[in-house]
């Protein structure tokens, strides 16, 4: 069931400036789009939008992770990019690799170095290029994806077995830039499909 804003209490509207007229700024970037683009994808731009504000207008839900699905080339950097302004917390990221989130360095008495640990515990990241992980060793690209699922549910930690734990908790939506050979790859539709939405 799709929670009914309505029935929800929003923060004030100096948090977040647009939540106190949505209708107005959804109007406003139709107008830019429809105005600066041909053949603009407007659903696709609310899909977006509206996957990075439900972060933080229900921040007690799940979050939504949505693969954004075109050739290489096609804009979607661009569009997300242009719609993530203003957004807190929002993180871009060029690709994932196994260090991404959790790096296991520690400087001076500080273990936690890793991504998770300095942006804290709420956190929209865009990740331009997710098909790099269709071309990593299977040993890799599984541990990538151990780590994927276990930030979406909320909570990740890791014990390197020296001494050093990280540990992190909090809520992550993640919208990632795909080539459609990510399609290809069985195995991420097996680990991630259910927490992805295709765009």
């Amino acid at each position: 069931m799709i929670p009914d804003p309505d029935d929800y209490n929003f923060p004030p509207a100096d948090e977040f400036s647009w939540r106190s007229d949505r209708r107005r700024h959804w109007d406003k970037l139709e107008n830019h789009l429809q105005k600066h683009y041909h053949a603009p994808d407007i659903d696709g731009v609310r899909i977006v939008a509206s996957a990075a504000a439900a972060h933080h207008l229900w921040p007690r839900l799940s979050p939504v992770w949505l693969f954004i699905i075109g050739a290489s080339g096609t804009g979607k950097s661009s569009l997300v990019g242009s719609i993530m302004k203003g957004i807190p917390n929002y993180e871009p990221l060029s690709n994932i690799t196994g260090q991404t989130f959790m790096s296991g360095l520690q400087l001076g008495k500080k273990t936690n170095t890793g991504l998770l640990d300095r942006l804290g515990s709420s956190i929209v990241f865009w990740v331009s290029d997710l098909s790099s992980i269709t071309s990593m060793r299977p040993d890799i690209r599984d541990g990538v994806m151990a780590n994927l699922r276990e930030i979406y549910d909320g909570t990740i930690k890791k014990d390197y077995g020296n001494g050093k734990v990280e540990k992190w908790n909090g809520k992550a939506t993640m919208l990632a830039g795909c080539t459609p050979a990510i399609e290809n790859l069985w195995g991420v539709g097996r680990d991630l499909g259910e927490r992805f939405l295709n765009l």
